[in-house]
């Protein structure tokens, strides 16, 4: 069982929203995914109304529902191969870091997370498409 709790802010009191799904779901995707690409993964999976957060996760969502998000990596290089295999795009390619950017299919998050050349996936900046 899986418990992900949102805090958010309305009308000047704190409420909690806890989604909890008995989906057995690969630890490992979670320790490696931000808890806002969580929640989005979630969203998309049609969590009740109720529980929905009333401010917006910041994560960029565009119209092929990929998030833009930011992929610490291993370094190997068959990641980029898999990323378009899945409908993933690159926006960024490291030079020196091994961090890429890229928009990933929301329903593809956790799968490329258990993935062992990702070490974390996070939301990508706002500016993250103005870099280029």
């Amino acid at each position: 069982m899986v418990s992900l709790a949102w805090l958010f802010f309305g009308g000047g009191a704190s409420v909690t929203a806890q989604v909890t799904t008995s989906d057995p779901r690969p630890p490992a995707s979670h320790k490696k995914l931000d808890p806002k690409l969580l929640l989005e993964v979630y969203l998309h999976q049609g969590i009740p109304a109720r529980a929905r957060p009333v401010e917006p996760t910041g994560v960029q969502i565009d119209e092929k529902k990929r998030a833009l998000v930011e992929i610490e990596t291993n370094g190997d290089p068959k990641l980029v191969t898999l990323i378009g295999s899945i409908g993933g795009t690159l926006v960024r390619t490291p030079t020196r870091s091994k961090t890429l950017t890229a928009w990933i299919p929301i329903f593809k998050l956790e799968p490329l997370a258990e993935e062992t050349a990702v070490l974390s996936m996070k939301p990508a900046p706002a500016n993250a498409l103005d870099a280029r």
